[in-house]
């Protein structure tokens, strides 16, 4: 039995070994469209863990059903009644639920098993249905869960399970529903088209406007000029799909005047199976009118609006029959297609059949026919626009291609459909091979091969997925290796190469951006290796989404997808995209809109959210992109008062925004080490690593900076008090040298996660872990459920840990390692097994600190891991609280009384209401409301308020307390410094 059969026989006989109820007296009736059923809460059968203390019944009085989890041990499992179903019919699950308390990272698993009879009893029969969720830790909130199931044309029976397990919580559920799923209505987009000037005016007024030009200001950061003023960082992308009602007006009027408007080169935006109009037409033919009409609606708006250009950079809709070895291709040899901007499946080319005027073939990005004709395609556009009156109106171009428009694989039809084989794709790789190996011995040697350049194959699937493995090796899997780098080099290099064709053909200065996500959003394979990215002079900006779902809603941390301070360090402008769905946005069920998109339906969710978002912007240094992608999301009031609430923000910020305060942990994520994590169990290794443990940082109370891995050596990169390596599987002996010399002294603290070092160029060890860790380590090969418990200690600042320590992600797997050492301090243990998973270990200059699972960190572990380092606070852990000095967000995760660390000698004003905020020397103190948003500006006393303050203080304060005051504030001057 192969490591991926042991994960799946583990995973699923945990969930079939799992208690149900069948007995034909349990049956509930089956729902029909006009009589749903509510299944009885008093019939619940609860089941726990041996090692779990929980209490759990149904309250009569209340009519619900109680669960307290107490220790955060093991798991409770409430099984429901059978329940008969329509075989074929498709069902809808409502589970409403009150949290009377929480914390971070507890989590609900829904169940939901397919029965032929009754005889199969403790069977299942299909698929299971597993639902995840986080339980948010509002108090007295209500929340949902819904899960939409397609049954079987055999299925006759239901059964549910609930599974509780994390944290402790105390939950409350209220009702849960059976239903037959109906089409839940699309709802219309309301308003109407904007109000414009004519066609003959709007020349007019532009006729006496000067050409603009933009350009990206490199220092002391990067910030956006447009002519020769800075510029808010606030620009507004309108529904691509409905340029009429782009609303470029009434964003006009709530101040922001960078707008974009998109033209279409070929059919990457198709929304519907109705073709609009496209400017390439054909080989190297093509008609603008339609991007001319788009410019020409926006201006028509506002004529003194300045323009970015979005260039969907996609082909005709003919160019892959044209050039079908130039498409991409999956393993076997089927071509790629797309629907509206997405891969959306595979097809043999042999009976290639396309949808009229809905499907095309998915050019390889790597392909240099398409990238020479993409290339024609620019050039003749910049022609022609530059020829129109409205040319002096454009100040910027930003480029969209791939797969979302956001430079992904066109890989969404599953590992099956990985690509790039077409024979476009392996032209590519081998001149990418010629150019890092640069001679022939050198990359025979590095592949253990006799195979010349022009014969070496793109690994297979089932080598790239390395279904045996838990690492790849850095010598025997050099091409499974090479073959994870080379996409994300050749993506990353053919953004800038676009970049630079753009700058050459404007003829004035403008601005270049790009979407662009990296490691720490960990979700996309080829944005893991960003460099070029990073160092190319052609682009100025990127713009990396919110995440989506469920975590954007209010009461969490959101989701950065970017690695800010690297960007910022290599001069570029980094934007966070806003799509905010709002109650006037279109809508599809009650799960995509709650949890896929995470939509924000009352004003009371859209400002929580938007402010919080507006505010991490500012004080992260990002710009701000609002994107109406579900169309009319900004008609409805509430929306409109948050854009003019954000512009007023960003005045304030262009005058008073700097980076006052450096944090003293910075997290560092290592991009070139998720190449040496198999596919397989990527989501596990590298995504929990990265990305889901976001939450965990933002809700610590401590103020961090996120860079790569590959700046940590360079010259100018900051000093600090405490490193975290999210993911340093691989790390280079010349590395390892920095790290020893540099870092392993002035009483640093550095903080380790599971396999941290176990990789370098020659192979793979326990002693190259234990030498860059400082920690005796165990290794166990075999794939586990990584699940840690806190243990007791007696250091300062660790004795409160929460018991389930990690990201909020339940059940991450992975290989065990453990902690072996006498002279370390045991701060966790893994829950099966009882190894030592987390432990802290004194030298003579320096701390470690190593965590056993990816992710493994909870909120409190990093606030405790920064008080014992000396590091700076700005709260306890529990709620999103962060600053640079001149700005304060603090938003509600767990809400309460918040008293709030700030630099000295500043006044701060309350950014939403205007109010100066009441200060005790170098604090605030603050009631914040869980879902609730609070924005604060700090803006430094002048020496004339420093001396009334002072005098002030003297009339009121004696000698002695006057002498108190001053050390303190001596202490935290050092501490702001």
């Amino acid at each position: 039995m192969n490591t991926l059969q042991k994960l799946r026989y583990f995973l699923f006989i945990c969930v079939l070994l799992s208690p149900t109820v069948g007995f034909a007296s349990d049956i509930i009736p089956r729902p029909t469209r006009k009589t749903p059923q509510d299944l009885p809460l008093s019939r619940i059968t609860p089941y726990k863990g041996t090692d779990t203390d929980a209490t759990f019944g149904y309250n009569e009085a209340n009519k619900r059903y109680e669960v307290n989890y107490k220790n955060g041990k093991g798991y409770v499992y409430l099984n429901l009644p059978y329940i008969k179903t329509k075989p074929g019919k498709s069902y809808k699950l409502t589970i409403w639920f009150r949290v009377t308390s929480a914390k971070y990272a507890s989590f609900m698993n829904v169940f939901v098993r397919q029965h032929a009879s009754l005889t199969s009893r403790g069977t299942n029969y299909g698929q299971i249905h597993r639902e995840a969720q986080v339980i948010l830790p509002h108090k007295n909130s209500r929340q949902p869960r819904y899960v939409y199931l397609p049954t079987l044309n055999t299925t006759e029976y239901l059964s549910t399970s609930i599974m509780i397990q994390g944290n402790p919580c105390h939950i409350e559920i209220e009702s849960i529903r059976f239903e037959v799923q109906r089409k839940e209505k699309r709802k219309r987009i309301p308003g109407g088209m904007d109000t414009r000037m004519s066609r003959r005016k709007m020349l007019r007024i532009l006729s006496r406007r000067k050409a603009s030009f933009a350009r990206v200001v490199r220092r002391p950061s990067a910030r956006i000029q447009i002519n020769h003023s800075i510029a808010p960082p606030i620009c507004y992308r309108g529904t691509f799909w409905r340029p009429r009602r782009a609303m470029n007006k009434l964003i006009s009027q709530a101040g922001i005047k960078l707008q974009t408007v998109n033209v279409r080169f070929g059919v990457l935006d198709i929304y519907k199976p109705l073709r609009v109009p496209v400017e390439w037409t054909g080989h190297r033919t093509y008609d603008f009118s339609a991007s001319d009409k788009r410019i020409e609606l926006a201006l028509r708006a506002d004529p003194k609006i300045h323009l970015i250009v979005k260039l969907a950079l996609a082909p005709d809709p003919d160019w892959g029959k044209r050039h079908p070895s130039e498409v991409a291709m999956s393993e076997n040899g089927k071509l790629a297609v797309c629907r509206m901007f997405h891969n959306y499946d595979y097809r043999d080319k042999t009976a290639p059949i396309l949808k009229e005027n809905a499907e095309w073939y998915c050019p390889s990005t790597f392909s240099q026919v398409f990238q020479r004709d993409m290339k024609h395609a620019i050039k003749a556009w910049f022609q022609h626009i530059k020829k129109k009156p409205y040319y002096k109106a454009i100040v910027g171009i930003f480029l969209g291609g791939g797969d979302d428009g956001q430079w992904g694989m066109w890989d969404r039809k599953g590992t099956a459909n990985l690509s790039d084989y077409s024979p476009a794709g392996k032209t590519a790789f081998r001149l990418w091979l010629k150019k890092k190996y640069k001679t022939l011995s050198a990359f025979q040697q590095a592949w253990n091969t006799n195979t010349t350049f022009d014969e070496a194959s793109i690994p297979s699937v089932q080598t790239r997925l390395g279904l045996q493995k838990n690492y790849y090796h850095p010598i025997d899997d050099r091409p499974a290796i090479d073959y994870f780098h080379f996409q994300s080099d050749e993506t990353s290099r053919l953004v800038g190469m676009y970049a630079k064709h753009v700058k050459q053909l404007a003829g004035k200065p403008i601005i270049v951006g790009s979407y662009y996500e990296d490691g720490l959003y960990g979700r996309l394979n080829n944005h893991w290796r960003t460099r070029k990215r990073h160092t190319t002079p052609y682009v100025d900006l990127y713009v990396s989404p919110l995440d989506y779902g469920f975590y954007r809603k209010p009461g969490w941390a959101g989701g950065y997808s970017m690695m800010v301070n690297t960007l910022l360090m290599h001069k570029k402008q980094p934007f966070l995209e806003l799509d905010l769905r709002t109650n006037v946005s279109s809508y599809v069920n009650d799960a995509y809109d709650y949890f896929t998109i995470g939509s924000l339906r009352n004003e009371k969710d859209f400002h929580s959210v938007h402010r919080r978002e507006v505010g991490m912007a500012h004080v992260l240094g990002m710009g701000i992109w609002y994107h109406a992608l579900g169309g009319g999301s900004f008609y409805t009031d509430y929306a409109q008062r948050g854009l003019k609430e954000s512009v007023k923000i960003a005045k304030w910020a262009l005058k008073h925004n700097r980076r006052r305060m450096k944090p003293d942990v910075v997290v560092l994520v290592d991009e070139p080490s998720s190449a040496f994590s198999p596919r397989w169990i990527h989501g596990h290794s590298q995504f929990a690593a990265t990305s889901v443990i976001r939450s965990a940082l933002w809700t610590s109370g401590v103020p961090f900076d996120v860079y790569s891995m590959e700046d940590l050596p360079k010259k100018g990169f900051p000093d600090y008090k405490v490193y975290i390596f999210l993911n340093s599987t691989y790390v280079t002996r010349a590395t390892r040298k920095y790290i020893d010399s540099q870092l392993k002294r002035k009483n640093k603290t550095l903080v380790w996660f599971s396999g941290a070092g176990y990789i370098d160029e020659r192979g793979m060890s326990l002693d190259n872990a234990e030498g860059l860790t400082g920690f005796t380590l165990q290794y166990d090969k075999t794939i586990h459920v990584l699940n840690i418990e806190a243990m007791p200690n007696t250091l300062q600042h660790f004795g409160a840990l929460s018991p389930w320590q990690g990201a909020a992600m339940p059940s991450i797997i992975g290989p065990k390692f453990s902690i072996l050492d006498d002279q370390a301090t045991a701060l966790g243990k893994f829950s099966t097994g009882g190894e030592i998973a987390i432990a802290l270990k004194s030298f003579k200059d320096w701390t470690s600190v190593y965590i056993a699972k990816p992710g493994g960190m909870g909120p409190d572990l990093m606030h405790s891991i920064a008080k014992h380092a000396g590091a700076k606070t700005l709260a306890p852990p529990g709620n999103l609280i962060a600053s640079n000095g001149s700005m304060i967000v603090a938003h509600g995760v767990i809400g309460g009384t918040q008293t709030l660390n700030i630099p000295p000698r500043s006044t701060v004003t309350n950014l939403i209401t205007g109010q100066i905020v009441p200060q005790q020397s170098s604090t605030i103190t603050i009631q914040l409301q869980s879902k609730e948003t609070q924005l604060y500006g700090i803006v430094p006393n002048t020496k004339n308020e420093q001396q009334q303050r002072r005098k002030q203080l003297r009339e009121q304060m004696t000698h002695r307390e006057l002498l108190i005051l001053r050390e303190k504030r001596i202490e935290r001057r050092q501490q702001w410094r």
